[in-house]
């Protein structure tokens, strides 16, 4: 299963070159209008791969590597969703840290709603979403992009 995950980034990562598409570069308009369907995009389309499978620690990759790459963690997959939802729709949402059951997660709250980006659903009133910390778009984005490091320290 490691291998295939590792296999599908190495070929992703190909398919943006031959494409002529770099993390670098903008992420084109996919014609998305709401905040369901980017959450859709995403969970269609980002496949779930911890920082460890690339052999680094924590890193929070920017929204055009997680386009780029079509992989990454819960936190990618957050951070892509809220540049997409700002780009594209005009809101401006928040990266949620906390737990899920045993282990940590990180999800987005946006428009009033917690969504789950890796499942395209509202996540309101589930128990199992436990909320630590939350932190503004502009924290995450710049995050992303510039030192590629989550938060540390006590949650």
């Amino acid at each position: 299963m490691r291998k295939s995950l590792v296999l599908l980034a190495l070929l992703a990562l190909a398919a943006c070159d031959r494409a002529v598409f770099s993390p670098w570069e903008p992420i084109p308009d996919l014609g998305l209008t709401s905040v369901q369907e980017v959450m859709r995009w995403v969970a269609g389309e980002i496949i779930y791969m911890p920082d460890r499978e690339r052999m680094r620690e924590e890193y929070w990759q920017s929204p055009q590597e997680t386009y780029c790459w079509r992989t990454g963690d819960c936190e990618d997959s957050c951070i892509l969703a809220m540049y997409l939802i700002h780009r594209d729709i005009g809101l401006v949402g928040q990266l949620v840290l906390g737990r899920y059951r045993n282990g940590s997660h990180g999800w987005v709250y946006v428009d009033g709603h917690q969504w789950e980006p890796q499942l395209a659903r509202i996540v309101d009133d589930d128990p199992d979403y436990i909320i630590r910390k939350s932190i503004t778009y502009c924290e995450t984005v710049w995050r992303s992009r510039v030192t590629h490091r989550g938060l540390s320290g006590p949650e």
